[in-house]
């Protein structure tokens, strides 16, 4: 609730109404008409945080009058639309609506503990008392040496950064980094083993445990009895609100949990709703609470982070819309596929505590764990190239041929987690993907269709219209191209 539109105003409101919340008995008042529109246009855009639902329709059921009733119903709805820019989406609109009655229709009184609650999280915090404020001397401070979680690459207490398109494989790496963390033990992506094995923290944004996680940290040779999750969707089931990285929650789970590495994937899915990743002010805060933790617990920090889609721009340019987490970040890793080799690349960009890594290659291999199927990254050596390197190589890359525009639709279509996509989507980013064009993405589909990898379905849309869907059944005697990210 940090990007109230007028928090003064919100503070105010909060301080009036909460002791007749407090008392609140049917038929006694809360606030006014007009205090409850001041409190809709104060909050902006909070007006769709799911921590504050049950106060605002609490405050519309307590008027005695039903017509006041119906128009501060009419308010909330109206003010939903707006925050959610549904104005020309049917479908949101009838979302929002269905929502919108299922929470009108709640007595009060089940509503009025959790008003409660959220009156006094929006009112003012008492001042902190701060007896003495003075800078550290230089003098009383001792000098250390930085300490590596993954020597040369990962620094304790520090953040870095991991970004890539989606469907790169980055998870994949990631696995094999998680297994080296968690055992100790060396393989081909990290040579040198560690004193002792550690424990690691995911949090998830994407990837099912079960379906995802485990059987790819599996298939890499990770420890799961040092690998610990915690997904946003779960978090919002268990606890009604969303899990963000700058809130005491996310500082708390990290303390309890005592882990070596923290790793959030991606870091997009637990920052505030209201967050602009452009504004480096606003990053800054964000990330400067998560960095303190892990300064506190001497833990590694990893963001992953998707990259963005602008076309012949490598390293810093690529982390999608904020260049802030390139300079907030002590290591900055940054992956990609060479579309030449049809390798996958991680290229260290930015190390600020020792030199640049060499750039890691690797191919994707399918694997079954615990009757699964999955994927696993296969090392496939070093190269002095760099990610500018293979972003202008791909621009200058040759039409994709048919063989790829088939390999993309499988890639594609096996790291979504249905294994399916809608066939336009599909389409359009298998061209992105391979580079072909729209004569050789539909003779790679038709090919596919006979072979009976994939197959096509119409399937019903909520308005009413139906859309073509394609689905991939998988490979019989081949590895599977792709994970799922």
């Amino acid at each position: 609730m940090n990007t109230i539109k007028d928090r003064a105003a919100v503070e105010r409101f909060a301080m009036d109404a909460l002791p007749l919340a407090e008392n609140w008995t049917p038929g006694t008042p809360v606030c006014t008409g007009a205090a409850f529109a001041g409190l809709l246009k104060a909050l902006g855009k909070n007006v769709i945080n799911p921590a504050l639902a049950d106060l605002l329709y609490f405050l519309a059921a307590t008027p005695t009058d039903k017509k006041e009733q119906a128009d501060r119903r009419e308010a909330i709805y109206n003010a939903r639309i707006r925050a959610e820019g549904a104005e020309t989406s049917l479908e949101l609109t009838s979302a929002i609506m269905a929502d919108h009655n299922t929470q009108s229709a709640a007595p009060p009184g089940t509503l009025k503990q959790a008003a409660v609650d959220a009156l006094r999280r929006l009112c003012p915090a008492e001042p902190v008392q701060v007896p003495n404020l003075a800078a550290l001397s230089l003098s009383n401070v001792q000098t250390a040496a930085v300490e590596w979680l993954v020597p040369g690459l990962l620094p304790r207490g520090e953040l870095s950064v991991l970004g890539a398109d989606g469907g790169t494989g980055k998870g994949l790496w990631q696995a094999q980094l998680i297994a080296h963390v968690t055992t100790g033990n060396s393989n081909n992506f990290f040579q040198n083993p560690l004193q002792n094995p550690c424990n690691v923290l995911i949090f998830s944004g994407e990837d099912d445990p079960a379906r995802v996680l485990r059987p790819r940290l599996l298939a890499a040779g990770a420890d799961m009895s040092k690998a610990f999750v915690v997904t946003s969707d779960g978090f919002f089931r268990d606890n009604r609100h969303l899990l963000a990285m700058d809130s005491e929650e996310f500082s708390a789970i990290i303390r309890n949990t005592a882990p070596d590495m923290v790793v959030i994937d991606p870091y997009q899915s637990f920052l505030n709703m209201d967050i602009k990743m452009a504004e480096r002010n606003q990053m800054r805060g964000t990330t400067t609470p998560f960095r303190a933790v892990l300064r506190e617990t001497n833990a590694a920090g990893l963001l992953v982070a998707h990259s963005n889609k602008k076309g012949a721009v490598a390293g810093r340019q690529r982390l999608a819309d904020s260049s802030d987490l390139w300079d907030a970040s002590r290591c900055v890793i940054m992956m990609g596929r060479d579309k030449l080799t049809k390798q996958v690349y991680v290229s260290n960009e930015k190390n600020s505590y020792a030199a640049e890594c060499k750039t890691t290659l690797f191919t994707i291999e399918g694997a079954t764990v615990e009757g699964v199927k999955t994927a696993v990254a296969v090392y496939q050596g070093t190269t002095d190239k760099k990610d500018y390197d293979f972003i202008m190589a791909k621009a200058a890359r040759p039409e994709g041929s048919k063989a790829d525009a088939k390999e993309a639709i499988c890639s594609i279509l096996n790291e979504s987690q249905s294994g399916s996509m809608e066939s336009e989507k599909l389409r359009l980013a298998v061209m992105e993907e391979a580079g072909c064009s729209e004569a050789t993405f539909r003779r790679a589909r038709t090919d596919l269709k006979d072979k009976g990898t994939i197959y096509t379905k119409q399937i019903p849309q909520k308005n009413g219209v139906n859309k073509w869907y394609v689905f991939y059944r998988g490979e019989t005697d081949e590895h599977l191209p792709s994970e799922s990210l």
